[in-house]
């Protein structure tokens, strides 16, 4: 019999004991002062989606997160998913973060501000130390993919690509300006890395300057040649000339890295004569620069257009193809 009171006493007991750990729990999930996750086991990769994200160390709603600075855009390896956190991983450590600011790479929320972030701005060739928002110089608006292809249909293009007219023979490119003869050779040196190539890109007739590329360790560079004088004008990029002739906007595509640009002022068509007056480097995002396909263009508003994307979003495919799905954007000179 006194077993059977014991027994009864310990189920009792452990009764109130697991009812009032359960209540407990339901107390403070209703208060806001602790949130229970349970995360199931998951194997994929997801990138921060938005800026004013946070980081927690522990799957606490309603605990204090940290900004994500320089996780936002970044992919992270994802190892468990619960009603509001994905668990990540990185080098040993562990963190979580909202489910709402994660997700694929082409859902990553450039806002204006995110795009006009700098890591590097250079004006009229003085470092602006201190600065890393440009948008005192430039406004880069993002915009939806059917603004982008409306503008397209009706973009501005002032270099008429006639590379047949100039052939390159024997490795040479000749032209025959009106005051001397300008010859561009091939230098090979049985590396091809260390090569340097020269291509005709085309004629800009506004601007009486032919276009030659120059492809050598890994980069290409743009030379414009005046069909007068033959001067030798260098840019660090492929020439959009903007429908005014007032400026030359050159958008680089930084490959593995954040992309840059410079935005060359036109001060005389005759002489010509350009100043460069802007150097950026971009902080989260980079172009696609490819002419054959029109990524870049000038329209008749004013604004140059864009396709950009996260360097880490830039290639699919073991970087051997462009991502065919971009984010778009709008630039306006200030």
């Amino acid at each position: 019999m006194k077993y059977f009171i014991l027994y009864i006493s310990i189920f009792y007991f452990t009764a109130c004991q697991l009812f009032q750990s359960q209540q407990t729990t339901m107390i403070k999930t209703s208060t806001g002062k602790q949130q229970t996750e349970v995360f199931v086991p998951v194997n994929k990769e997801l990138y921060v989606i938005n800026s004013d994200a946070l980081l927690y160390k522990t799957p606490d709603i309603n605990s204090l997160g940290e900004p994500v600075n320089e996780h936002f855009a970044t992919w992270h390896n994802i190892i468990g998913e619960s009603a509001h956190f994905y668990k990540a991983e990185e080098e040993g450590k562990i963190f979580y973060f909202l489910k709402k600011d994660m997700g694929r790479c082409e859902q990553i929320n450039f806002t204006k501000e995110i795009l006009e972030q700098s890591d590097r701005i250079v004006v009229n060739e003085t470092d602006r130390e201190g600065l890393s928002n440009f948008s005192q110089f430039l406004s880069v608006t993002p915009i939806t993919r059917e603004e982008y292809l409306e503008k397209q249909e009706n973009r501005v293009d002032l270099l008429k690509k006639d590379s047949a007219l100039h052939p390159k023979k024997d490795h040479k490119l000749v032209f025959n300006c009106k005051n001397k003869v300008v010859i561009f050779k091939d230098e090979l040196t049985g590396e091809e890395y260390y090569d340097k190539i020269y291509y005709y890109e085309g004629n800009i007739e506004k601007l009486n300057q032919y276009v030659v590329s120059l492809l050598t360790l890994g980069w290409i560079e743009y030379i414009l040649v005046d069909k007068t004088t033959g001067k030798q004008t260098k840019i660090k990029g492929y020439p959009y000339v903007s429908p005014d002739k007032k400026y030359i906007f050159c958008l680089i595509e930084g490959m593995d890295i954040s992309g840059f640009m410079y935005l060359y002022e036109i001060e005389s068509l005759s002489p010509f004569k350009i100043k460069e007056k802007l150097n950026i480097g971009f902080t989260y995002w980079t172009p696609y620069d490819d002419p054959k396909e029109n990524d870049m263009f000038w329209d008749k508003d004013g604004n140059l257009y864009a396709s950009i994307n996260k360097d880490q979003c830039f290639y699919v495919d073991n970087m051997t193809k462009y991502n065919p799905l971009h984010q778009y954007i709008k630039i306006e000179i200030k």
